[in-house]
């Protein structure tokens, strides 16, 4: 069976540079020393990493994927996931191409690792420390900014309460305009005239001489 290892020369542009950053990067977490070699691609094929560190770096930088998918991949180069076992660099490679297909929405084929991938068309990896990043914490600065604002604010709600309750009554003004003699004098003049009347109908008026009128 064909062994699974990639040649730098078997990358695309786009895998080459994000394969061998990956590899640079899992190797400066792992402690690997690349003092004396230089970054070309017998540097790449030379390296070793441990299949433990890669299967933890690999799941930090696409946490996204299904660890599962994850470790099936690697059990096409260490079956028990050995504490001892390790990657070679195109080893590397080719676990990263199947974990980018993957990413791609294809299923885990032993196969695929001899496909070009094309990174830009899955989601790129972030480091785990910053999609896990909160906000950031309260300053002192950031502190004081905050209750003087608040003070600011509270001061000036105070003031409207003082302009509004030192602000003169405005006086109700009646619609109705009040009795004055003259009309005082007119309404009693015709309630009297009408209750005349009444009485003259019913015979209670001027008694007998009533039928004189």
């Amino acid at each position: 069976m064909r062994p699974l290892t990639l040649h730098a020369s078997a990358l695309n542009d786009e895998e080459y540079d994000l394969y061998t950053a990956s590899l640079n990067d899992l190797a400066e977490d792992d402690g690997a020393d690349g003092e004396g070699h230089g970054h070309d691609d017998a540097y790449y094929e030379q390296m070793q990493i441990g299949v433990r560190e890669a299967r933890g770096w690999i799941r930090g930088r696409y946490s996204h994927l299904p660890a599962g998918s994850i470790d099936s991949i690697l059990r096409f180069f260490s079956p028990g996931l050995s504490p001892a076992d390790v990657l070679t660099g195109g080893q590397f490679f080719a676990v990263l191409r199947l974990v980018v297909h993957v990413e791609s929405g294809k299923d885990v084929d032993r196969g695929l690792a001899f496909v070009q991938a094309h990174p830009s068309q899955a989601a790129s990896p972030r480091r785990p420390s910053l999609d896990s990043a909160g906000p950031a914490p309260p300053t002192p600065a950031s502190i004081a900014r905050a209750f003087e604002n608040r003070s600011a604010a509270g001061e000036k709600e105070t003031d409207r309460g003082r302009e509004a309750a030192s602000a003169p009554a405005v006086p109700r003004r009646d619609s109705v305009a009040p009795p004055t003699p003259a009309s005082i004098a007119r309404t009693f003049a015709h309630g009297t005239s009408k209750h005349a009347e009444e009485l003259f109908s019913q015979g209670t008026w001027f008694g007998p001489w009533r039928d004189a009128f």
